[in-house]
């Protein structure tokens, strides 16, 4: 262990599979005849011999990368069996799908230079100073509409926060500068208030081609808190910014941060987010774009943003009519927390074990779609499923169901509910209408 100080805990492993071998390290340090072996289901093992011994110098960092490839190789192996599993020793362990490739010193370089060319830095000339949502107070100047985005398409939409360009004068194209050098101005051409999200159009020259780099988005349902997350933007202006950290929590809504008003969840990450982030990207290790960088709670350390599932779904009723279609099933909920739920499995008679999750319907308006499909005051609402479509997406909250329902509107889906007075759980049919920003609910 001598030879070999902190192997273990280097931050190259971050599987279990590697980390086990990093201890192999140690074995081989310490007796010289230690050996890793690992066995996939239904085949022959695989013997990695270790790293050093006793009767070996130390490896150079050539040999130690490929022994840590060896063992990236084995890791991409067990992943693909049928069954997606690993059998070490007599334990037997669920792997992700995806090849978990080992942590590097340029991991997180790599990934934002895949996004950082598509981020640009937004300027324009406000009615009024500030620096909107939690992040409060007024810099000398830092402009309202000073923020960041990131482009999307060939056309030059961008997707930034709306309060980045809320101040805007009417008339008064906003300037946007690239990472290459780049300037061109843009106009505003939607934004929607209830989540923070807006699109600005580049104005692009109609006499050359204009090569724009466009960045990748991922999916935000595939967000696992622990994961590495990447901040990029322009933080008191200062462009080119980049801040690491880990998504801390997925689903948080906007109560818990006190904005009841926002009607999508949020990511939280620790990554530092500042004044000028906002509108920037959130990414992950494979350098796509899983969230807007949208709110800051100063002096905290926490940074939220918009999941860019939820994100995209805005900018497309944006783009098509300049406003949001939201659906309304007409009915009051209130979100329940787990201590809630702990507390009803423990002291409720007859309350389901298995319930840990949903929202309380607390008012339902006569007539409505939910009036229609039999809910009532005092029923759970647990998951919803679209139709046509066999995944059922579990409730957590009252702005993850809007989310999840955003594109519904005019269609039927399906809710499953706990009755009020625990008296079983149901699965109703609800024809879900249609509404604009300002009706809906």
């Amino acid at each position: 262990a001598v030879l070999c100080p902190g192997v273990p805990f280097s931050p190259m492993y971050r599987t279990p599979y590697l980390r086990a071998a990093a201890w192999t390290v140690v074995g081989a340090c310490m007796g010289g005849a230690a050996v890793y072996q690992l066995q996939v289901s239904g085949r022959a093992k695989k013997t990695v011999s270790p790293l050093v011994s006793l009767s070996s110098p130390l490896p150079t960092s050539r040999e130690f990368e490929h022994r840590t490839q060896e063992l990236s190789f084995f890791t991409q192996e067990a992943s693909s069996t049928s069954d997606n599993k690993v059998v070490s020793g007599s334990s037997t362990r669920q792997i992700p799908s995806k090849r978990d490739i080992p942590l590097t010193r340029y991991s997180i370089s790599r990934a934002a230079a895949r996004v950082s060319p598509s981020v640009v830095h937004i300027r324009g000339k406000s009615k009024s100073s500030g620096t909107g949502h939690l992040s409060r107070g007024n810099l000398p100047g830092i402009s309202a509409a000073t923020g960041s985005g990131f482009i999307i398409d060939k056309e030059g939409t961008i997707i930034t926060n709306a309060h980045v360009v809320r101040d805007q004068e009417e008339g008064r194209h906003l300037t946007v500068s690239l990472q290459d050098g780049r300037c061109f101005p843009a106009f505003i051409h939607a934004a929607d208030k209830d989540t923070d999200i807006a699109v600005i159009k580049l104005i692009l020259p109609s006499e050359e081609k204009v090569d724009l780099p466009i960045a990748v988005l991922g999916k935000s349902e595939d967000v696992t808190p622990g994961e590495w997350a990447i901040a990029l933007g322009s933080p008191f202006s200062l462009k080119d910014t980049i801040t690491t950290g880990i998504v801390s929590a997925v689903n948080r809504s906007g109560k818990e941060i006190g904005m009841a008003y926002t009607r999508t969840p949020f990511i939280q990450t620790d990554a530092t987010v500042n004044i000028g982030n906002s509108g920037g990207p959130l990414v992950n290790l494979e350098g796509e774009v899983i969230g807007v960088n949208t709110v800051a709670i100063a002096s905290s350390g926490l940074s939220f943003a918009v999941p860019i599932d939820s994100a995209q779904k805005i900018v497309r009723h944006l783009q098509q009519s300049g406003k949001v279609q939201r659906p309304k099933l007409g009915l009051t909920t209130t979100d329940l927390t787990n201590t809630i739920f702990y507390t009803l499995r423990t002291t409720e008679k007859g309350f389901p074990q298995d319930v840990y999750h949903g929202i309380a319907v607390t008012k339902v308006v006569d007539g409505s779609p939910a009036h229609k499909a039999g809910l009532y005051e005092g029923d759970i609402i647990i998951s919803y499923t679209p139709s046509g479509d066999d995944q059922e997406r579990k409730v957590f909250s009252t702005a993850a169901l809007l989310d999840v329902m955003l594109d519904k509107g005019g269609h039927k889906g399906k809710l499953k509910i706990l009755r009020k007075h625990w008296d079983g759980v149901e699965t109703i049919e609800v024809n879900i209408e249609g509404a604009t920003s300002n009706d809906s609910r």
